[in-house]
């Protein structure tokens, strides 16, 4: 049996562990698979629990390499500067500045403003004038309301 001082003596005069050969992992994925044993939860490993932490693992670097590949297709293919195409049957907001410096863009007429119906309408009710209502019904008056029940009264839900 060898004695472990002396392979530690022997390990310290002979082996430089900042050497390249022992980077057997790139630092980059070293650091990438930190991060998500991390995300996991920094599981215990034993013998019982290592195949399912390996197999989760793997998974998660998986799904981070098709987000990465997916996030890579959308920036190549977008640009900042880019429009994008409107849907079938839609159409631009109107760019309606005012002289405020202030401008309607959307919520009535899908969008595109109040058509001219809807501010004669505004106008009238903004106006002094007040318009003769005729009332339609008959008025309902509430004068008493309890939540309690009254003694012999019956519910339909009994």
């Amino acid at each position: 049996m060898v004695n472990k001082a002396a392979l530690k003596h022997v390990r310290r005069l002979y082996v430089n562990t900042n050497h390249a050969v022992f980077d057997l992992v790139p630092h980059l994925l070293s650091a990438h698979l930190e991060e998500c044993y991390n995300n996991l939860g920094c599981p215990t490993i034993s013998r019982q629990t290592v195949w399912h932490i390996y197999l989760d693992l793997l998974h998660t670097i998986q799904d981070d390499a098709l987000m990465l590949r997916h996030h890579t297709s959308l920036s190549a293919n977008t640009d900042a500067d880019d429009e994008l195409p409107l849907l079938e049957g839609q159409h631009d907001l109107p760019f309606n500045e005012t002289d405020q410096g202030y401008y309607y863009m959307g919520g009535v007429g899908g969008g595109l403003g109040l058509d001219e119906d809807h501010v004669h309408h505004l106008n009238r009710l903004d106006s002094d004038e007040e318009e003769n209502f005729v009332e339609g019904g008959p008025d309902i008056v509430v004068t008493k309301f309890s939540d309690e029940e009254l003694e012999g009264s019956e519910d339909d839900w009994n």
